[in-house]
C-alpha cells in the first residue's frame, strides 16, 4: 500500500512539473512568433503561436498575436477564430475584440464590426487603428460628427495618424468646411512619407464633394511625383469627366490605357467619355474591350446598353442590362436604366417592376 502511494506521489508531481514547465515553454514560442512576425515571416510566426498555444491553451496573447498576423495574411475567418478563443479565455480582453472587429471590417461587416470595436473600447483597449476605422464605419453610415470625434481619438493617441488626418479631412471636406480640411491635409502630408497616398486621397474627397478644380490639381501633384500610375490618371479622368471636360478625361483614359492595356474600368470610362462626345460606336468599342479585359464588369454591361439605346438598339441593349444585373443583382442604377429602355418599349409592367427595384 505504502508503495502504490509513493508511486503515486512520485507521478503527481512529475505531472506538476510538466505543467509547470508549458508556460515558459509556451512564452518561447510565442517570442519565437512575435520575432518572426516583426520580420514579416507570417507563416512561420503562425506555426510558432500554433505551438504556443498546443503547450499552453491560456495564453491568451499567443492567441491574439496569432489573430492579428492572420489578418496580416488575410486569413479573416481564421483571424475571427482565434480572436474567439481568446475571448473564451479571457472574456475582458479588450485586444481580443478589437481584432475581430478588424477582420470583420475587412469582410465589409460593418455592423458588427462596429459592435466589437465599440465592445473592445468599452474594455479599455485604446488603439488608434480602432477608432480610426470605427470612424471609417460612421462615415459610411453618413454619421460624419461622430466620425469625426472617433478620429480625434485616434489622434489623441498619434497625432501623426496619416489615415485618420486624411479621413477627418474628408469628413471635413463633406461639411464644406474646405480651409479646415486643407490643414489636415497639409499635416498629413507633412507626416507621411507616401504623398501620392495624400494626395489622391484628398483628390477624391473634393471630386465627391464637386470641387473639381480643386480635385484635379490634387490628382496633378500627385502625378508630378508618379507620372507613370494609371489609378491616379484615371480618378483624375473621372474628376474630369463628372466637371464635363470630356477632351481632357478622354486623355487621361488613354493614358492610363497606355500604362495599363488591362485595365478594364478605365477602357469604361474611356467609352462614357466617347459616348458624352457623341461618339456611340466608338464607346461600344471601348466598352467590348473592357468586358473582354474583365467579363465581370457590370459597368461596362450596363454603359454599354445606354449607348446601344442611343444608336436604337433597344433588344441588343435589353440583352446587356440583363447580363450587367446577372453579375450585380443589387445595382439600383442598372434597374432603373433597364425600367426606363422598359418603358419606352412600352412594356409598363416590367418597368414598374425595375423601378421598384431601384427604389423609385
Amino acid at each position: 500500500m505504502r508503495h502504490k502511494k509513493l508511486l503515486f506521489c512520485i507521478f503527481a508531481i512529475f505531472a506538476i512539473a510538466i505543467l509547470s514547465s508549458c508556460t515558459p515553454r509556451s512564452e518561447s514560442y510565442l517570442k519565437k512568433g512575435d520575432d518572426a512576425a516583426a520580420n514579416k515571416k507570417y507563416t512561420d510566426a503562425i506555426n510558432y503561436y500554433s505551438e504556443a498555444i498546443k503547450l499552453d491553451k491560456r495564453n491568451v496573447k499567443a492567441l491574439i498575436n496569432k489573430s492579428y498576423t492572420l489578418l496580416l495574411m488575410q486569413q479573416y475567418n481564421n483571424a475571427i477564430s482565434c480572436a474567439e478563443e481568446a475571448i473564451k479565455v479571457d472574456s475582458k480582453y479588450g485586444q481580443a475584440y478589437a481584432y475581430k472587429g478588424l477582420a470583420l471590417y475587412k469582410q465589409q461587416n460593418y455592423i458588427d464590426a462596429l459592435k466589437y470595436f465599440e465592445k473592445s473600447i468599452t474594455l479599455g483597449y485604446k488603439n488608434p487603428e480602432i477608432y480610426n476605422e470605427k470612424g471609417v464605419i460612421l462615415m459610411l453610415y453618413n454619421k460624419t460628427d461622430l466620425a469625426i470625434t472617433s478620429f480625434d481619438e485616434a489622434l489623441k493617441l498619434n497625432s501623426n495618424f496619416s489615415s485618420a488626418l486624411v479621413n477627418k479631412a474628408s469628413c471635413l471636406v463633406s461639411l464644406g468646411k474646405y480651409d479646415d480640411a486643407n490643414k489636415y491635409f497639409n499635416t498629413a502630408l507633412n507626416v507621411d512619407k507616401n504623398k501620392i497616398k495624400i494626395y489622391n486621397e484628398k483628390g477624391l474627397s473634393l471630386k465627391n464633394a464637386q470641387k473639381y478644380d480643386e480635385a484635379v490639381d490634387a490628382f496633378s501633384k500627385a502625378l508630378s511625383i508618379n507620372p507613370k500610375d494609371p489609378v491616379l490618371y484615371y480618378n483624375k479622368g473621372l474628376t474630369l469627366y463628372a466637371k464635363q471636360s470630356y477632351t481632357e478625361a478622354l486623355e487621361c483614359f488613354n493614358k492610363a490605357i497606355s500604362i495599363n492595356s488591362k485595365y478594364s474600368n478605365a477602357y469604361d470610362a474611356k467609352g462614357l467619355c466617347l459616348s458624352a462626345m457623341g461618339k456611340d460606336n466608338d464607346a461600344i468599342t471601348a466598352y467590348n474591350k473592357a468586358i473582354k479585359i474583365d467579363p465581370n464588369n457590370s459597368y461596362a454591361y450596363n454603359d454599354k446598353a445606354c449607348s446601344l439605346v442611343t444608336l436604337n438598339k433597344p433588344n441588343d441593349a435589353l440583352d446587356c442590362y440583363n447580363t450587367a444585373l446577372k453579375l450585380s443583382p443589387s445595382s439600383k442604377d442598372i434597374y432603373k436604366n433597364k425600367g426606363s429602355l422598359l418603358q419606352l418599349l412600352g412594356k409598363n409592367k416590367e418597368a414598374q417592376e425595375c423601378f421598384a427595384k431601384a427604389g423609385n
